[in-house]
């Protein structure tokens, strides 16, 4: 028998999408580098990544158009903030 084994399929993007109050700005800092998987096609993203000038409103639309998981930082700030 002559089998060919085939390469594992790449597996698709993941966006994950943290919401956080500004006020937890520091706890946000601290969640990122534990959401990024090296070597994996892991995306987290949070609105420190919208670029000065943009429209904040829309980029967010956009993030959450694509996001497969949403990862609120819930803390007391986060509660009276929404």
């Amino acid at each position: 028998m002559n089998r060919q084994v085939k390469a594992p399929a790449q597996p698709a993007e993941v966006w994950l999408f943290v919401s956080y109050s500004h006020k937890d700005d520091y706890w946000m800092q601290a969640l990122m580098p534990l959401l990024k998987f090296p070597g994996t096609r892991v995306k987290p993203w949070n609105d420190k990544e919208i670029r000065p000038g943009v429209r904040w409103d829309k980029e967010i639309k956009n993030a959450l158009a694509k996001m497969d998981v949403y990862i609120p930082l819930i803390s007391v700030n986060f509660a009276v903030s929404h």
